[in-house]
């Protein structure tokens, strides 16, 4: 059967509408169906038709694990590719196919990633739960996690662990989320320009260059993104530059870069009364919109990772990173100017054994992180701007904050037989930070916490008791 169709996809308040490619459709086998395993060819035989399905390739999951395929990692792995098949401007419809896994969005720039519940709590915002673009950290200092602000068309893929699986990731009781950058595979140059529109003014431009030779290559992303928005007071625009390659590049070792600079800008419609909301779902909250509330941030990230081989059966990955974060947020009832700056490092050992017929591969590393906040409130005068909207008026209160994270974790897998194998890993997390009260002078005061390290053990068993299965 051959299906053509149109998708339809919500982006906030946007709606998109394109035409999609012809979609092969495979009805499904009646019960007395006999599927069979051809073992020379790996391919599944329907006798009752008379055809042969191949067999799926294997999934590929990043070298972060101490597996390579998902069917052989014990733990809750889902893997998304194809970003750009039906969507190119909104990450959270592609995480919301997964199971466990939630993105809400109140708009394009407020979304909440949950895992297993695990982060549901947080009003605004992701935590409890770590990213990474490539070797490089994603969530800062005081846990928020952001990766909408890198585009969709520099992403490879992503893969999502549910649950801590803490002896790798630290400090993640929801799990992880990897995100594996796109390189050009090919040598030579590549460029590509692409242009997407949808309803109340949204619209997306994006252009992107690679090149690459046999040492190293180089990827360069523009994306604009800006829309009206559906509801008062939400017009969005977003800018971004990612930069990511390898230079240095041989058999045994390679150096890798990532930077991403991103500007946004948008105004928040923010919350309504249930009356108010089938009177004019399209209001905006009467304070936000009279004092035409938004956000508006320069976030810097930039990272180095060199991997090399130091013996036959002994790699290391060593990272150094930094991110830098400039936003003011005037609020009707206050303004909010913040600037975060973290930088830190990450090393990560990984070898194999095979004493015996007892194989055993291993992982060891650790992480080291400091993240500086600098944060003052302000008076909104907007009621006194002539209709004009935010005016900063006194400052109103100013602190000061330096967090430190060290990460120590060890992972290690034996291999007993073809179809059992059993993991098992450790997590050293210590957090410590200063706090300094600025402003009022008079209230001004300094404190110093340090929290008691804290030990995390890890241990799973896998069974595969067929080739398609595990327990």
């Amino acid at each position: 059967m051959l299906l053509i169709g149109y998708s339809q996809m919500m982006i906030g308040q946007d709606t998109i509408r394109k035409k999609t490619l012809p979609i092969l459709a495979v009805i499904k086998a009646q019960k007395d169906t006999i599927l069979n395993s051809d073992k020379k060819k790996n391919d599944i035989t329907d006798y009752a038709k008379g055809i042969k399905i191949p067999d799926l390739n294997e999934v590929v999951i990043s070298g972060f694990h101490l597996n390579d395929s998902l069917q052989t990692v014990p733990a809750a792995v889902s893997v998304l590719t194809n970003l750009q098949r039906n969507n190119s401007t909104d990450i959270a419809p592609l995480l919301n196919t997964l199971p466990g896994v939630q993105m809400q969005s109140g708009a394009l720039n407020t979304n909440r990633i949950s895992i297993r519940g695990i982060g549901a709590r947080t009003t605004y915002g992701t935590n409890k739960i770590r990213a990474f673009y490539g070797n490089i950290p994603l969530t800062t200092g005081d846990s928020e996690t952001t990766i909408e602000d890198i585009d969709l068309e520099a992403i490879q893929k992503v893969e999502v662990i549910k649950g801590p699986f803490s002896s790798i990731y630290g400090a993640g009781l929801g799990g992880a989320i990897l995100i594996a950058p796109k390189y050009t595979l090919n040598n030579g140059n590549t460029a590509k320009v692409s242009v997407t529109a949808g309803s109340f003014g949204m619209l997306k431009n994006t252009v992107n260059y690679g090149y690459a030779t046999n040492t190293g290559s180089l990827n360069i992303n523009y994306h604009k993104l800006q829309s009206d928005g559906w509801r008062d007071n939400s017009t969005y625009n977003r800018e971004g530059v990612t930069l990511a390659g390898d230079v240095f590049r041989k058999e045994k070792s390679r150096l890798t870069y990532f930077g991403n600079y991103t500007y946004l800008k948008a105004y928040i419609p923010s919350s309504v009364t249930k009356q108010s909301f089938n009177e004019n779902p399209k209001a905006a909250a009467p304070t936000w919109a009279a004092s035409k509330g938004y956000e508006q941030y320069n976030s810097v990230m930039a990272g180095l990772a060199y991997e090399f081989e130091l013996a036959p059966r002994l790699k290391n990955a060593t990272s150094i990173f930094f991110n830098n974060k400039d936003s003011y947020e005037p609020r009707p009832f206050d303004i909010l100017s913040q600037n975060s700056t973290g930088y830190g490092g990450r090393t990560q050992f990984t070898g194999s054994l095979e004493p015996g017929s007892l194989k055993t591969t291993y992982i060891a590393g650790l992480e080291y992180f400091r993240d500086g906040y600098n944060g003052h409130t302000y008076e909104n005068l907007y009621q006194q701007n002539n209709g004009n909207g935010t005016l900063q008026g006194l400052p109103l209160t100013g602190d000061k904050q330096q967090r430190y994270f060290i990460n120590a974790f060890a992972q290690l897998r034996l291999e007993f037989t073809k179809k059992l194998e059993a993991q098992a890993g450790v997590n050293y997390n210590k957090t410590a930070f200063d706090l300094d009260t600025t402003f009022p002078t008079e209230s001004s005061n300094s404190e110093n916490h340090s929290y008691k390290g804290i030990i995390a053990p890890q241990f799973s068993l896998l069974y595969k008791p067929a080739k398609t299965s595990r327990v």
